[in-house]
């Protein structure tokens, strides 16, 4: 419990740093949006801290009676944090594919704030969480997948490894175009293509960064799926998962600071 609440302690000094400063320069900039670069952490941050919310909310009975909720309670909860994660990993994946598509084609949209990109995330975090309502129920430590029942964290597995092989795919294909971006000729002088050519590399290097970030988060929830398909308890898995659930709002606070 003293690892938990620290994990979500630092997830919340981190989203709660990045959505501010993503309000204060969307006010100062007088702009209808951001740009993407700034865009990409200000979403992340918001699921970020819904999950961090709603694991707060899982674990908080257990640090006061020792016991996770039960009951009816506890299948809501643990739908709820099942579906937040779910927005959180399609959102990642979503902006790696987006990404992708706008460094091989430069007329790609994501429509009027951005509404493709959380339409998909909310149907298919939607879906899968009705698919398995079934599945949530008391664990260990918390309200997730029942500790007998394999199909939630088969499902979250599979999910999770789709998503970041995609990302991967997705963050080594926009890493070798940087490489290779061509400025079309007609914008002037030299210098100018070379400063739109460096400005378009700082562009697709921020938003790699933060899909690599989310690749490191969920390595350790990985790690927890495939130790509660085969059964396995120990402390040190839950641990673990913690720090890596928390891990994204840490990570996005570290990359967009820097």
């Amino acid at each position: 419990m003293i690892s938990s609440f620290l994990a979500v302690y630092l997830n919340f000094v981190g989203t709660s740093y990045v959505l501010y400063r993503s309000y204060y320069k969307w006010k100062s900039s007088r702009r209808i949006t951001l740009p993407m670069t700034l865009r990409v952490p200000m979403y992340i941050a918001m699921t970020d801290s819904f999950v961090m919310i709603s694991h707060l909310i899982n674990i908080s009975r257990m640090a006061a009676t020792q016991k996770p909720w039960e009951g009816s309670t506890c299948n809501i909860i643990g739908g709820l944090t099942f579906f937040f994660q779910c927005m959180n990993i399609f959102l990642v994946g979503g902006v790696a594919i987006t990404t992708f598509l706008r460094v091989k084609s430069r007329s790609f949209s994501l429509g009027k704030y951005d509404y493709k990109l959380f339409l998909g995330m909310l149907i298919l975090s939607l879906i899968s969480t009705i698919a398995l309502n079934k599945d949530f129920g008391q664990n260990m430590y918390w309200c997730a997948g029942k500790f007998d029942d394999k199909n939630l964290s088969i499902f979250s597995l599979c999910i999770i490894i789709i998503v970041m092989t995609v990302s991967l795919f997705c963050y080594i294909s926009i890493i070798y175009e940087m490489r290779s971006i061509k400025i079309e000729e007609g914008f002037g002088s030299e210098e100018i293509s070379n400063q739109r050519k460096e400005k378009n590399k700082r562009i697709y290097s921020k938003i790699s960064s933060y899909i690599l970030i989310f690749i490191i988060q969920y390595v350790p929830v990985t790690i927890y799926n495939i130790s509660h398909i085969r059964h396995i308890d120990h402390y040190w898995i839950y641990v673990v998962c913690d720090i890596g659930i928390n891990f994204g709002g840490i990570g996005n606070f570290v990359q967009y600071t820097i």
